[in-house]
């Protein structure tokens, strides 16, 4: 199912334009987000679903630990690699990048 069309380069700018207009189409529903190897669309994913975390002071000398942005726990994002020798495809892999793995093995599992 196509929620959204972006045309252009392949840009974190073009990633990010991606998925905010998924987000309006989806409305607050979560649903498996699967791309291939490009690692913009994770940070666009991350940028739109995260939580920020901040550190408590130490107390320590030197400079205080940055925020950070953590996923929420609902994003589930997996990517779906190619590994090709010139013209001819050799192996397909998945990589979990946000997610309970075995959750999202078991979503690949029913498609």
């Amino acid at each position: 199912m196509i929620l959204a069309v972006v045309v252009g380069p392949r840009s974190q700018q073009r990633a990010t334009e991606l998925i905010e207009r998924t987000a309006c189409v989806l409305d607050g529903q979560m649903p498996l987000f699967v791309s291939d190897g490009l690692d913009s669309y994770g940070v666009a994913l991350l940028n739109r679903y995260h939580v920020t975390v901040t550190y408590p002071p130490t107390g320590k000398r030197g400079r205080p630990r940055c925020p950070e942005k953590k996923p929420i726990p609902e994003l589930r994002y997996a990517q779906v690699v190619k590994k090709k020798e010139g013209r001819r495809l050799v192996s397909i892999s998945r990589r979990i990048v946000y997610g309970d793995a075995h959750r999202i093995t078991e979503m690949f599992n029913a498609i």
